[in-house]
């Protein structure tokens, strides 16, 4: 048996080739496309089949017995092509995955840093992978279509093929709906799948699979974490980062008034300074309520770091439906249902920058994931009865955020410490008195915990799928392992997070808005190499100065001394969102005339969830205004379909 990829839209080179019966690989045609090689276009698709004429048109190399090709970005050409003895100037990150695939086979892929969608098709060993990078920043599906497998980071790509099921996944729906979140490897469209970050898709004879190529580094003993004397390796790690997405032209900078964009935005304008390029171009929304406004600090540091800067109210850049009515608009068009209520906004604000002559966006996000120090922290520190340690914790926290006090407190002792050690608790204790009952009862107890509601699924075909889907997720809760060691809880959790379902969907997210935009997005604070430094970086470190944030807090402030960096802390935009609700809803709601996709496809009760939304916009709470717009963005969605 044999593979072979099949067609690209828009490559650097598109070549035409031909599997002969005795003769391998032959070249058919070949037409040179204006394209860089690192800035491929997602509409591709990649059709891994037995034998057969192929047409494949990624930026590719063959060999004698295969193809391989990258999309995306390779960080480390360079020092690859180096270490494989690369000569004659042929290092394009094609040539340089063949020649690594074919000297270290799969252990290739974990020598990769970018962002990327490698495939490999290689027939003597019968084997053809499509690799996802680690942190999974560039998307990559897959689907099985008459006997074939195909591969593409776009969802539409994917659709638009024959024999690709359209049907929407209504159970993965009604789990976003109920806040459970779909599988990791699930789209909203039943006849697609994902290719987690870190994961490759394996296609041999006879087999399908999944599975894992990256993990992030284990912390087992003190000796694990990164000294006190190697964390000024953060600030080169971060410039490299930046660095790395230079690469792909002018940088914008989504500029907030947070430590995140602002280091990313500092870090960027010196190295455009250091190689006599012109200066970044700031990128800001003003928000109308001044408990979250922003502006006098975007603008304050936009000017202190001599950039351009394109400052837009955020009502302007919504457009004339407002906030709310851009995103249910957009949410129509997009290829899963809109997380982000203020996408529409930023695509505004990123088509500013391409006319600026951005060719990338640059953004903090990452920075509250590795920056900070998860709060399950606190239930590690009482678990080893440190209690000094625990109150210098909960002093940090509350200095850090500007929230209610109380409801920050309780998060912080009881939600994240107490809790998860009482649950921790009785479990040791059940297993020990009955350890059949204890699992009988800890299942009991989750599918309780993850009961659906009454709104939710009244069809009952899809009400069964929904109760087999709760079943599975228990019986994956009872097998994980319990947290162990000084820093069980804190590790399960940041391990947890590279592979929960929320992390690949808001990277797709972005993947989207890149395309339509023009211009790709990157998170220098994803960058892998930073990552699975700032994994290892001890809490006492992450908050050093006794505040969050303190590998930045020091360094942001020294640079802006006149704007009170030293003190400030993270501004929410909860009650700003509450009130947005309350205020917009009721016209999207009418607009839209209810829930009828939804009703008629049978994933929510039309007459209680119309309660549901009519309570949202009545009860200015968190929960409530995410439910509004969760259902008006859903139903939005589900009609574009």
């Amino acid at each position: 048996m044999h593979f072979a990829c099949l067609r690209g839209v828009t490559a650097r080179t598109s070549i035409r080739v031909c599997r002969g019966v005795a003769n391998g690989w032959a070249p058919m045609a070949s037409q040179a496309l204006i394209q860089p090689a690192e800035s491929v276009s997602a509409h591709w698709v990649c059709r891994l089949r037995p034998g057969g004429a192929v047409e494949e048109s990624l930026p590719s190399r063959r060999w004698e017995s295969g193809v391989a090709a990258l999309a995306g970005e390779l960080h480390n050409r360079a020092e690859l092509a180096a270490q494989l003895d690369l000569r004659g100037g042929d290092d394009s990150p094609s040539s340089v995955l063949r020649q690594a695939w074919l000297r270290w086979g799969e252990d290739a892929f974990r020598r990769l840093r970018g962002v990327f969608a490698a495939l490999v098709v290689d027939e003597r060993r019968e084997v053809a992978l499509a690799a996802r990078d680690a942190i999974g920043v560039h998307s990559l599906f897959y689907c099985e279509a008459g006997g074939d497998v195909l591969a593409s980071p776009s969802i539409g790509c994917l659709l638009r093929e024959a024999g690709v099921s359209c049907e929407v996944n209504r159970p993965a729906l009604a789990d976003q709906l109920a806040r459970r979140w779909p599988f990791l490897d699930e789209t909203f469209y039943s006849g697609v799948k994902r290719v987690p970050p870190g994961h490759l898709l394996e296609v041999r004879p006879g087999l399908l699979r999944v599975r894992r190529w990256w993990d992030p580094p284990e912390v087992r003993s003190p000796a694990d974490w990164v000294p006190e004397e190697e964390v000024h390796r953060f600030g080169a790690l971060l410039e490299q980062a930046v660095e790395r997405c230079l690469r792909l032209g002018k940088p914008g900078i989504f500029l907030s008034g947070g430590f995140d964009s602002i280091s990313v935005a500092a870090v960027a304008a010196d190295a455009c300074e250091s190689r006599c390029l012109a200066p970044p171009h700031a990128l800001s929304l003003a928000f109308p309520d001044p408990r979250c406004n922003e502006a006098g600090r975007q603008v304050a540091v936009a000017r202190a770091l001599g950039m351009a800067h394109t400052l837009l109210d955020l009502g302007e850049a919504a457009g004339t439906r407002g906030v709310l009515g851009g995103a249910v608009d957009l949410a129509e068009s997009w290829p899963a249902p809109l997380m982000n209520v203020w996408r529409a906004a930023y695509l505004r604000l990123g088509t500013e920058g391409r006319q600026h002559g951005c060719g990338v966006l640059l953004t903090g996000a990452g920075g509250d994931d590795w920056l900070t120090v998860n709060p399950l922290y606190m239930a590690d520190l009482l678990r080893r009865r440190d209690l000094g340690g625990a109150a210098r914790f909960l002093l940090r926290v509350v200095r850090s955020y500007e929230l209610r006090r109380l409801a920050l407190i309780r998060y912080v002792v009881w939600s994240s410490g107490l809790r998860p050690l009482v649950g921790l608790g009785l479990r040791c204790l059940h297993r020990r008195l009955d350890s059949a009952g204890e699992r009988a009862r800890r299942r009991r107890r989750l599918l309780e915990e993850r009961k659906l509601p009454d709104w939710l699924a009244p069809d009952p075909a899809l009400r069964r799928a929904c109760q087999e889907r709760m079943e599975r997720r228990a019986e994956e809760a009872l097998q994980r392992q319990e947290p162990s060691g000084s820093f069980g809880f804190y590790f399960r959790n940041a391990h947890a997070s590279f592979f929960h379902p929320v992390m690949p969907m808001d990277h797709e997210e972005d993947f989207e808005a890149g395309l339509r935009m023009g211009v790709p997005i990157r998170h220098p604070y994803w960058d892998q190499d930073l990552v699975e430094f700032l994994y290892r970086v001890p809490p006492d470190l992450l908050m050093r100065g006794g505040r969050e944030k303190g590998l930045v807090r020091a360094a942001v402030a020294a640079r802006f001394p006149d704007l009170g960096f030293q003190r400030h802390k993270k501004v929410s935009a909860v009650e700003f969102f509450t009130g947005l609700v309350a205020r917009e809803a009721p016209g999207c709601w009418k607009s839209l005339g209810g829930v009828r996709a939804l009703a008629s496809a049978g994933i929510v009760d039309a007459a209680s969830a119309s309660e549901l939304v009519e309570q949202g916009i009545r009860s200015g709470g968190l929960q409530a205004a995410n439910r509004t717009w969760e259902l008006l963005g859903a139903e939005a969605w589900l009609r574009g379909r």
